[in-house]
């Protein structure tokens, strides 16, 4: 069982009565005793691009909470996003909710398997590029 949570993610954020599209993430994170930071690359809402964010977060056993911070991408993005999950018996996902002034959702973050899958940060791009 690995509760460290040091590695590669891939996630999906869904809005609240479905307010706003489903979408998906890329995580890569470090960490250090209980407390652990992060990036994170996502499509861009309102443009053909991707958007980054900065992450900074605890794990205490199996609770996780972070807040996300954008960097970048103007006024629409200038609210940090805070998110507070559980990280399953392996190790291997966090499931959990986020909160923003008026919005919230719900998020799923898998930990990746195998280095063999394409750069992430590629994929997302190749998403953000599709819509």
């Amino acid at each position: 069982m690995r509760l460290d949570l040091t590695g590669r993610w891939d996630g999906t954020y869904r809005y609240s009565d479905q307010l706003g599209p489903e979408t998906p993430f890329v995580a890569v994170l470090s960490e250090s005793g209980a407390r652990f930071s992060g990036e994170i690359i996502e499509p861009d809402e309102f443009r053909p691009q991707v958007i980054r964010a900065s992450i900074e977060g605890i794990r205490a056993g199996h609770t996780v909470e972070f807040t996300k911070t954008y960097r970048g991408g103007g006024e629409a993005y200038a609210t940090p996003v805070d998110y507070s999950g559980r990280l399953s018996s392996d190790g291997r996902t966090i499931t959990g909710y986020w909160l923003l002034v008026e919005l919230a959702g719900t998020f799923e973050m898998r930990r990746e398997e195998a280095e063999e899958t394409p750069e992430l940060a590629e994929a997302v791009e190749r998403k953000a590029s599709t819509r």
